[in-house]
């Protein structure tokens, strides 16, 4: 047992994926062309987007892909409640929670339609055979329940994490702040 209140890990900057990283990278023309999903000022989801985007086009971009491992390593069978079947949600009790899934599950259908709307009209960056729902789906599922987001500056991935246990039990983190950061 790892004694409690003692740091196992520390990841360097570097190793971090995040909306910054992935903003400056060969999508960023991509980004600024197309506002009205990729901006702050424009979408509330907007580092959500930037994100899966980004993590799509690594995925076309297969071994050459500076992020192949941690691609490699994010499971396609994870399970996700706004995607679970309609006769699945007979098992909950609580209609709040469903209606929660169904509105969530909206939500991402309408920003997938518009993510292959845009990203179609750059087959150089983001082929068709890139371009499939499982993909999107597969990548979105990762960002919302794998992304730390609410202590950072920017909306972060820690690739090392996927390689530790996922299990919430008696797990805690605490994050480093630089002073400048408006999100201590």
């Amino acid at each position: 047992m790892f004694p409690s209140n003692k740091i196992f890990i520390r990841v360097p900057v570097d190793c971090l994926l995040n909306t910054r990283k992935a903003f400056h990278s060969p999508l960023k023309k991509f980004f600024e062309e197309n506002p009205q999903y990729f901006s702050k000022e424009l979408h509330s989801n907007w580092e959500d987007h930037i994100l899966l985007a980004y993590l799509l086009y690594e995925f076309g971009q297969g071994e050459k892909s500076e992020w192949k491992h941690l691609i490699a390593n994010l499971p396609r069978e994870i399970d996700y409640i706004a995607f679970w079947k309609e006769e699945e949600f007979g098992m909950l009790e609580d209609p709040i929670i469903v209606k929660m899934a169904h509105a969530e599950r909206l939500k991402y259908e309408n920003e997938t339609k518009e993510l292959l709307q845009i990203a179609s009209r750059y087959p150089d960056l983001f082929p068709a055979k890139l371009l499939q729902e499982e993909n999107i789906r597969w990548i979105h599922i990762h960002l919302v329940t794998r992304c730390f987001g609410k202590y950072f500056e920017y909306t972060t991935m820690v690739p090392f994490a996927e390689l530790l246990n996922h299990e919430c039990s008696d797990v805690y983190y605490t994050m480093f702040y630089k002073e400048d950061n408006p999100n201590t």
